[in-house]
């Protein structure tokens, strides 16, 4: 009986955990949005105008270079967002096998399944780190 409760705690905990990761990646990717916007219509509004007006060359090349750098991490966003989006989806399976198990401690295949588990995990928290970094 004590060890479902330690169960049933860590599972709460879990979920606290979870869903903090989720609230942070859903507030940081919406600042990412933000920001990719602001620089959307900066460059179009501000820069461009301002670079046909001087008529150099230079200046249009700097604003096309902005344009490729913003395509670019637009790109990475992307790929990464979905990359999260693929490892929580796995994340919530392997979490429901692990409820839904018979509670057998010495499955093997259980133990392998929350390794996994801990590996997304993992990973859920270096792809977080990425997105703080982007």
């Amino acid at each position: 009986h004590d060890n479902n409760n330690n169960n049933n705690n860590k599972s709460k905990k879990d979920n606290a955990t979870n869903n903090n990761i989720d609230e942070e990646e859903a507030i940081l990717s919406k600042d990412i949005h933000r920001a990719m916007s602001t620089m959307t219509e900066l460059i179009n509004t501000k820069m461009a105008p301002a670079a046909e007006r001087t008529g150099r060359s230079q200046h249009s090349l700097l604003v096309k270079r902005y344009r490729e750098i913003l395509f670019d991490c637009g790109a990475d966003y992307s790929k990464t967002s979905a990359a999260v989006a693929r490892r929580r989806e796995a994340r919530e399976l392997f979490r429901g096998a692990s409820t839904n198990g018979s509670g057998n401690g010495g499955d093997d295949g259980m133990e392998q399944l929350m390794r996994e588990r801990n590996a997304i995990d993992n990973s859920m928290k270096s792809a977080a780190g990425v997105l703080n970094q982007a």
